[in-house]
């Protein structure tokens, strides 16, 4: 029954068929294939088919062959969608945060700055700001829009390293085969990567290091983030990242606020709680978020002190024991104290030497 229907049909597009045959050509070779290889129970032959289409058995392999090229083209396409998936969801993985992160008021920044690895030579950038301005969070959503826009086939991201020998180390150990031949400068000719240091003040003491590591990562997009702008000379684009501005940061508030079910104002109240917030506390996206959880308070000065103190207690936990060492030491001054004079009379030595500047 089902090749008699099939017969039929068949013959009452015939003469369109053949009319049409070159328009026709994709058709009648995929028709070839899935009713000789995948409608097997139909058991048609080629020259049923021939017959059918009104055209010669050899015109009919004809049409099978291109049929094959046409199913094996298909299959290479499918085959490198495939991979380029995955190589796409291997290198969000490398981010710290899988998925994509909300950033109120960076989007203007981040359509500025996503077309930088075609046009920017070195593209090493050096990020800084405020403890909490997230500069973390904007450089992993600046690296996912090179990912999306397919401008990267590796990444590396690195927490605070210790030594610029641990990072060749990493380097060599994501990049390199043990006993290769390939240098990393080769490499990196070949294939387009991206490094990205977060917290790099154990390096900068290493400066001659620094530089030579840059030197050899010429090729590479290179993102360093610090708390403080250093002088390392192979910066082609120093980003200072500012605060957010007062509608975006009633924007976020209103969006932390949001989240917490207990808060249960009336609009007009909602909005003047928004903007009173974001008056008093500025744009940093931390100390907004820290706001929001105090949004009860009637003292003003009391929530600044816990925000500030919630800063205060992020950029401390950021140092090194040294360091924290000497900020617990200078908190024991009645008044302003030179590190010089700290160094005198504790004998701190180096450790005062590394203290960030403010």
């Amino acid at each position: 029954m089902l090749l008699l229907t099939f017969t039929l049909v068949l013959i009452k597009y015939r003469r369109q068929l053949c009319a049409n045959a070159r328009l026709c050509a994709p058709l009648l070779a995929w028709s070839s294939l899935y009713y000789r290889y995948v409608c097997v129970d139909l058991n048609v032959s080629v020259e049923e088919l021939a017959e059918c289409y009104g055209i010669e058995v050899r015109t009919i392999r004809r049409y099978v062959g291109v049929g094959a090229r046409y199913l094996t083209r298909r299959l290479i396409e499918l085959e490198q969608k495939a991979r380029r998936e995955q190589q796409r969801r291997r290198l969000l993985a490398a981010l710290p945060y899988s998925v994509a992160l909300p950033l109120v008021g960076r989007t203007h920044l981040l359509d500025e700055l996503e077309h930088l690895p075609l046009t920017l030579y070195p593209c090493h950038i050096l990020v800084t700001g405020m403890s909490g301005v997230g500069k973390t969070s904007f450089v992993q959503e600046l690296l996912r829009r090179f990912i999306e826009r397919d401008q990267l086939d590796q990444l590396v991201w690195l927490d605070e390293p210790k030594s610029i020998q641990f990072v060749r180390e990493r380097l060599a150990e994501v990049f390199l085969r043990e006993g290769g031949a390939v240098s990393l400068r080769e490499y990196l000719l070949m294939y387009r990567v991206a490094v990205v240091i977060d917290g790099f003040s154990a390096l900068i003491r290493q400066a001659d290091a620094l530089d030579a590591l840059l030197h050899d990562l010429g090729a590479a997009v290179v993102v360093l983030i610090n708390s403080v702008k250093v002088a390392v000379e192979l910066f082609a684009l120093h980003l200072p990242l500012p605060d957010i501005d007062p509608n975006d940061a009633v924007d976020l508030l209103a969006a932390t606020l949001r989240l917490n079910p207990i808060i249960e104002l009336e609009p007009r109240d909602f909005e003047r709680l928004t903007h009173d917030l974001a008056a008093q506390v500025g744009g940093n996206p931390l100390a907004l978020k820290l706001a929001a959880g105090f949004w009860d308070y009637t003292n003003w000065d009391t929530l600044h002190t816990d925000v500030q103190s919630g800063l205060l207690n992020r950029l401390f936990d950021a140092l090194d024991p040294g360091q924290q060492q000497i900020w617990a030491a200078l908190a024991l001054f009645s008044r302003p104290a030179q590190i010089v004079e700290l160094e005198s009379l504790w004998g701190c030595g180096s450790h005062c030497r590394r203290l960030p500047a403010p």
